[in-house]
């Protein structure tokens, strides 16, 4: 097992990611994080790093065996650790220090403001781009206060990450049917819920992502559809300056249609289809570490 993943990802990673940013200087916590991501790469050794080959052949549509996959796996391992060291420095230094880390398009501000203005619920689907972690934080402090559906049963760091982000004051709910319920609650009541929508699960929908079938989540797109709630896709992406930026499209509306399941996973499809442009223009920031479509098949006909 390649070791430097194995810590990384068990349940003293986060904490010991906190606790070092707090204790280094900036830059020795950047050579630091750097560090580890190279040799977790050059270690080899880990169902993580498969996973990110697979899913970046796909989403760059390249053979297995490209070797531009070596650099793209560099890439999405460099990135992620970035996105980790800003998350902790942010929370270390505090809420000014986490606004700053992470600012909201100004149109997908007047989007979210609009829905509030008129009492719509809204559900937020986002992909694991960028600083994800920030952007729950980074809505929170400004106030949009999301209930974020989270996996259940974590592990490992997950679970770790999880205790971290209830510690700063996050409305973390792992899925469950209280949760579900306190979603439609809360989206009928005009608030927002905020969940992931480009990790796996055994319990979604076959669905077309970049061409090639996969077995996703429709969750989001059923509490959109039962409440009637505007349905948003988001991303969180480098800014080039040294943070990142919370972007997204128009807001999706639900189908009137009688067909329950149907509609949902068409809205689940059209989600999809807005998030398949967010990664493909930035696949190296795509920090997806499951194997989202197991082996490669070749493209749906």
């Amino acid at each position: 097992m390649n070791p430097v993943i194995a810590l990384v990802t068990s349940r003293i990673g986060p904490p010991l990611g906190l606790s070092l940013v707090r204790l280094l200087p900036a830059e020795a916590a950047r050579r630091l994080a750097e560090g580890l991501a190279a040799a977790a790469v050059r270690l080899r050794g880990s169902p993580v790093l498969e996973a990110i080959r697979g899913n970046q052949a796909v989403v760059r549509n390249l053979p297995l065996n490209h070797p531009a996959l070596e650099l793209a796996v560099r890439e999405v391992c460099g990135n992620a650790a970035r996105s980790y060291l800003t998350l902790y420095r942010s929370m270390a230094l505090g809420r000014a220090a986490l606004t700053a880390a992470c600012s909201i398009e100004a149109n997908v501000r007047q989007w979210l403001d609009s829905a509030s203005a008129i009492g719509r619920g809204v559900v937020v689907a986002g992909a694991h781009m960028g600083s994800f972690d920030t952007v729950f934080l980074s809505m929170q402090e400004r106030g949009l206060s999301p209930q974020v559906l989270s996996y259940p049963n974590p592990r490992g760091s997950y679970r770790a990450d999880n205790a971290i982000r209830r510690r700063y004051g996050l409305d973390l709910t792992p899925i469950s049917p209280a949760a579900l319920r306190t979603a439609i609650r809360r989206l009928q009541q005009g608030g927002s819920v905020l969940t992931g929508i480009d990790r796996p699960d055994r319990a979604g929908e076959w669905l077309e992502f970049f061409g090639r079938l996969a077995q996703l989540p429709v969750g989001h797109a059923r509490l959109a559809q039962r409440t009637g709630s505007l349905l948003f896709v988001v991303a969180c992406v480098d800014d080039g300056m040294g943070a990142y930026k919370i972007v997204g499209a128009p807001p999706l509306e639900p189908s009137r249609a009688t067909d329950a399941r149907t509609a949902a996973r068409r809205l689940a499809q059209k989600a999809l289809n807005v998030l398949e442009r967010f990664i493909g223009e930035r696949p190296g920031e795509w920090l997806m570490f499951f194997p989202v479509w197991g082996t490669p098949e070749p493209p749906v006909s």
